[in-house]
């Protein structure tokens, strides 16, 4: 009882909520795009959610699991391929790109498009100059080009090209980017 309650973390709806991109975009309804919809999903308050940590709490590895809940139910969005989760803004994804977003400034570049959290979140700071985001699912950009990038604030400084990363990284110059983070799996 006492290891698992020190793996489990209370969240309050509006440590997520409160973010940034939860309050400048919205989706509503479902926007499908050949085999991808952008739509919302819900967390029920006390539902186990994934949580991220960057640091090891226990010698064992295999004994080592972080998870959350809310204390109010949450909505958030989420994209479907064929109808599994492909990608959710959720509380880990958050959580895991602090550092990064941390660290961004001058050009950026990302591999991986997501729901454009990390651009989003990039562009917001004055220290970056553009974000570019190499993606290669032509449904996810045209939904992000259509539904999320017109609601982003600093749409302006991002860049979207459609190619496979591991190519387009093999072909770009030495020092073109002052950060890159790679965002897809």
């Amino acid at each position: 009882y006492d290891y698992l309650l020190s793996h489990i973390t209370m969240h309050k709806a509006s440590d997520i909520l409160d973010n940034p991109y939860y309050r400048q975009v919205k989706v509503s309804g479902k926007t499908k795009e050949g085999h991808i919809t952008l739509t919302m999903n819900d967390y029920l308050p006390g539902e186990f959610i994934q949580t991220y940590h960057d640091k090891q709490h226990s010698d064992n590895v295999f004994m080592h699991a972080e998870a959350g809940f809310f204390d109010d139910k949450v909505n958030f969005p989420v994209l479907l391929e064929k109808g599994e989760v492909w990608m959710s803004l959720v509380m880990s994804e958050i959580e895991s790109m602090e550092e990064p977003l941390r660290l961004a400034r001058g050009k950026v570049i990302t591999y991986g498009l997501g729901l454009g959290y990390y651009a989003f979140m990039a562009a917001q700071k004055e220290t970056v100059d553009s974000v570019t985001i190499v993606a290669m699912n032509p449904s996810i950009i045209k939904i992000f080009n259509d539904v999320l990038l017109p609601q982003f604030p600093h749409k302006e400084k991002i860049h979207i090209v459609q190619a496979d990363a591991f190519d387009y990284a093999d072909h770009q110059a030495d020092g073109e980017y002052d950060i890159a983070i790679a965002d897809f799996w």
